[in-house]
């Protein structure tokens, strides 16, 4: 079948990659290799450190309402190259994004719903049978607040974590989620890729017009895009089996880590592996 071309997030990773414009195409170049992406795929750039962009390739991308991200090591947002043609033509839909912020009862049904597909996600995911699907479903719709709403997402995390910690094998082990700063090689991977789909998000909201600040269920804290903490949540359950499957697989060995800070660290070179498996995933049966 004919048609428009499917248009998917183009991420420019490895160093020494160049990224330029030929016509109505993107050249990337590396080590001699040339590869043309024509711009009917494009939705929008994501560029890693250590690529080469032009500025002719950001102005055209711009010129035709994509938006370029450059990202850190990790892949979080650092600055954007905004379309000027998208931020105009979305003002209205960012209008009733902030009229609806101020609506409590509606941010109540679009939490429960967003909380409701991770229910979902979740079963799938650790193959629950459809009582226990019932069960979480039923226990949400009749939270009331935004107080039940964090207790009851809680109740999801604990679930996640103890039905999935038995995947992980010596010389690691996971005992329980913590944050900052992650005291094992398990919860640094895990804090790693809630980043990166937390970024992957902000770039996939902006780029559609919304505001990635402006969310519904979760508070802002420091410099924080609410919007994506909302979003990551129904695909939260399988972004925690895929790092749980990594480590049962023998992806991970003991010396890909090392002590900083208090906390623990991936060593680079298997962090630039874990990126690769990141963004190479399978948007459709991932999301």
């Amino acid at each position: 079948m004919g048609g428009e071309p499917i248009r998917r997030p183009v991420y420019a990773l490895g160093e020494g990659l160049k990224v330029l414009k030929r016509g109505n195409r993107l050249l990337f170049e590396v080590n001699g290799e040339r590869t043309f992406v024509p711009l009917g795929v494009i939705d929008y750039l994501v560029v890693f450190p250590g690529v080469e962009l032009t500025s002719s390739a950001v102005r055209f991308l711009c010129a035709e309402g994509r938006c370029v991200f450059f990202v850190n090591s990790f892949g979080r947002v650092v600055s954007v190259a905004f379309s000027e043609i998208l931020g105009s033509s979305t003002a209205g839909l960012r209008q009733l994004q902030y009229r609806y912020f101020l609506k409590e009862s509606f941010c109540l049904r679009l939490t429960k719903r967003l909380l409701a597909l991770k229910v979902d996600t979740l079963a799938r995911t650790l193959g629950l049978s459809e009582r226990e699907r019932e069960e979480l479903l039923s226990a949400l719709k009749g939270v009331k607040g935004f107080e039940q709403l964090l207790a009851f997402d809680g109740r999801l995390g604990r679930l996640t974590f103890s039905s999935l910690a038995h995947l992980i094998k010596p010389p690691f082990e996971f005992k329980k989620r913590e944050y900052y700063p992650p005291p094992d090689p398990v919860n640094a991977v895990l804090s790693f890729s809630y980043t990166f789909f937390y970024s992957q998000l902000y770039a996939l909201i902006l780029s559609r017009g919304l505001d990635p600040y402006c969310g519904f269920f979760h508070k802002r804290r420091g410099v924080h895009a609410t919007l994506s903490s909302d979003l990551i949540e129904p695909i939260r359950p399988k972004v925690t089996a895929f790092v749980f499957s990594l480590f049962n697989g023998g992806f991970f060995k003991k010396e890909d880590f090392k002590k900083k800070g208090g906390g623990v660290v991936m060593e680079k070179g298997k962090l630039r592996e874990l990126v690769k498996a990141l963004v190479t995933l399978d948007r459709e049966q991932f999301l």
